[in-house]
């Protein structure tokens, strides 16, 4: 019968290296780092998504109000709308408003949306960049909102988002 002990010439490792704590925390970095990448890109489909949807609604915002002013349409209030041009405040709500100056405020309240006609400070606006037209092409109507949106490699670039009706 053979009894096996141990010789004072074999040592058993007892516990980590050095080298295997660095490789670990290495990993581990990396990992952290991939982790930190997903994040960035989710914020920026986050930021994106937010900006289709912000002028998908200023877009359907002016349709209704387009179609709540049926006599405005008629009269050709809408047919060359744009915020970068806005009409200034008929100041008719309290009163009372004709089409075309109903027409004129909503076209000022669509354009207080990009721009900052009143001069609010601090004012920032729905979408950088914004803008929002009316065009009226064969009996219909095509609204263009559009905005400044910075590409994955930095470089800005203009998005639109188009709507088209016929009253």
């Amino acid at each position: 019968m053979k009894i096996f002990t141990k010789s004072p010439e074999h040592h058993c490792q007892a516990g980590f290296g050095m080298i295997e704590v660095l490789i670990a925390l290495l990993v581990l970095s990396f990992g952290l780092l991939g982790l930190a990448g997903l994040q960035m890109s989710g914020l920026k489909g986050s930021h994106t998504a937010s900006l289709r949807s912000t002028a998908s609604l200023a877009a359907y915002e002016m349709a209704e109000r387009m179609r709540l002013n049926a006599a405005g349409l008629a009269l050709g209030a809408y047919d060359a709308a744009d915020t970068d041009s806005a009409p200034a405040d008929p100041g008719c709500i309290d009163a009372g408003c004709s089409a075309q100056d109903m027409a004129n405020t909503d076209i000022r309240e669509m354009s207080l949306y990009f721009n900052n006609l009143d001069a609010v400070a601090g004012f920032v606006p729905t979408l950088p960049d914004g803008r929002l037209q009316v065009a009226l092409n064969a009996g219909i109507y095509a609204i263009t909102v559009s905005w400044t949106e910075m590409s994955e490699d930095g470089v800005a670039g203009t998005q639109q988002f188009l709507v088209e009706f016929q009253p």
